[in-house]
């Protein structure tokens, strides 16, 4: 195993443990002596870290004066606090149509008195596929992973077998490895597709079946082993969450 390896399986262990339990610590000192605080917070340009000790006095201090194990559990604090902070690490989303195209539909057309035109357009059909890019940009002084999205794209669709549109989720999962200090990573998720239906309205009274994404939802995890942590939510539009429901696995739309 490569020591990389070694050391990112080390900071999602150190992650679980600071998500689970984010409370009073000892921190030890190489030289024997320890310190019983709190983490409160973390300055990454100066790189220090700000404890609460027991007696309540707050001291900022550098990480390296600490142990190692004590400097990876301060690194793997800031690292899900800076996630967690909505103006250091900023998660956005934008609609796109990653592709469109058009089918004709051609038949016979007859008229009154039995004339008839043969290979004719009698209707056409619009599709869209509609996804999301999902940007996150951290503004922290460090490097940040270990990570994924997940999402449920909500979209609906006017289908001939029914009078009210028939409602789909697509849902899916980018794993997100790095983002890089005061960088940006951006991720496509899959496209819903839609359509657009309608008939020539000279030979057929048929109806003009729509539809329409509704919005996204999304959730950013810390990916670890045998679970995950909820560390952020986002909707789009931001009342989606009220009216459609978080699930899973996708439920593609079908005809009856």
């Amino acid at each position: 195993m490569k020591v990389r390896n070694i050391v990112v399986s080390s900071l999602i262990v150190l992650l679980i443990a600071v998500a689970a339990n984010a409370e009073m610590r000892e921190f030890k000192l190489p030289d024997g002596r320890s310190l019983n605080a709190e983490i409160t917070g973390y300055n990454g340009n100066l790189d220090q870290v700000e404890l609460k000790r027991e007696d309540g006095k707050c001291v900022s201090v550098k990480p390296d004066i600490f142990v190692e194990a004590d400097q990876a559990y301060i690194k793997a604090w800031a690292m899900l606090e800076g996630v967690r902070s909505a103006s250091s690490f900023k998660i956005s989303c934008d609609r796109r149509v990653a592709e469109s195209w058009t089918k004709e539909r051609f038949g016979t057309i007859h008229y009154t008195g039995g004339a008839k035109e043969e290979n004719q357009v009698v209707g056409k059909t619009s599709f869209e596929k509609i996804l999301y890019q999902v940007t996150l940009e951290n503004r922290n002084s460090y490097a940040v992973g270990g990570l994924f999205l997940e999402y449920c794209i909500y979209y609906e669709q006017e289908l001939k077998t029914s009078e009210a549109a028939t409602q789909g989720v697509l849902h899916g999962s980018i794993k997100v490895d790095k983002v890089p200090a005061q960088g940006k990573a951006e991720f496509d998720t899959n496209p819903a597709v839609i359509f657009k239906d309608e008939s020539n309205s000279e030979f057929t009274n048929s109806r003009v079946l729509k539809g329409k994404v509704l919005g996204v939802l999304l959730r950013l995890y810390m990916d670890e082993k045998g679970g995950k942590t909820l560390l952020r939510e986002l909707a789009l539009p931001s009342g989606l969450a009220k009216s459609c429901v978080w699930t899973e696995q996708s439920s593609p739309i079908k005809e009856k």
